[in-house]
């Protein structure tokens, strides 16, 4: 009988060590380069305040688009509780990854929540950054987010991982998207 009861036993003894490191090591490891439980979470899709690799090849992952009244929206949640929205005007498409070209200048409507004024700064593949084409504040309009409202022009001038920087007194957002030629 007691060999019985000790060799009942023994099979799980003798995995017990494996499924343990197996079990800590799974929840110990996140993803990574940018993925959801290195960000912190959010919607799929959602871009996050962390930023993604830059250089010529495109952003891992690129920001998504997401349909909006006929035309493309980009989102991001940032720190502080900052959270974004973008209309892409000249974009043909409604959803997707975030690409763009570089022969064109991108009209895009921001809401943005926060206090304070807003900072947009593109972040380029080399890692030095750019100053939007334009950048005003809007009165009350049609695009229905919560936030205050901003139009920008923005151009993309090189191939490779770019990063839409927009910041507010109370937080900051970043928004990896692709150039392509």
């Amino acid at each position: 009988m007691r060999c019985r009861t000790r060799y009942a036993h023994a099979p799980a003894t003798r995995y017990a060590a494996p499924l343990a490191c197996v079990l800590a090591l799974s929840l110990t490891t996140g993803c990574d380069s940018g993925g959801e439980a290195a960000k912190g979470g959010g919607p799929p899709g959602t871009a996050t305040s962390r930023a993604t690799a830059t250089g010529t090849g495109g952003c891992r992952p690129a920001a998504s688009l997401h349909p909006y009244r006929g035309v493309g929206e980009l989102r991001a949640e940032g720190t502080g509780g900052l959270r974004v929205w973008g209309l892409v005007f000249q974009e043909t498409r409604e959803s997707g990854p975030a690409t763009f070209t570089t022969r064109d200048d991108y009209k895009i409507v921001w809401r943005v929540t926060g206090t304070g004024p807003l900072r947009l700064t593109l972040i380029g593949p080399d890692g030095r950054t750019r100053r939007p084409e334009r950048l005003e504040a809007h009165g009350d309009s049609s695009y229905r987010r919560p936030g205050d409202e901003w139009g920008s022009g923005l151009r993309f001038p090189t191939p490779g991982c770019w990063h839409i920087r927009l910041t507010r007194t109370t937080g900051t957002a970043d928004i990896p998207v692709t150039a392509v030629r």
